[in-house]
């Protein structure tokens, strides 16, 4: 995980937003596991999961 940035020196806004992304979508989805949701309440819980991921990469990554 540390050589990441390594790899992808270019693009770090696309690098962070997939961690950041995966991981907002991963604490959803485990902790609303025992609430009663439908599956597309679930679905858009975790596209708005993503949306603020990229909106946090965005300001993160202003210069």
């Amino acid at each position: 995980m540390s050589n990441l940035p390594q790899r992808h020196p270019g693009k770090p806004f696309w690098l962070l937003w997939l961690v950041l992304g995966a991981g907002m979508v991963v604490a959803v989805l485990l902790l609303t596991r025992q609430e009663p949701l439908l599956a597309g309440q679930r679905a858009a819980l975790a596209a708005i999961s993503i949306g603020l991921a990229a909106f946090c990469a965005w300001v993160i990554t202003w210069d």
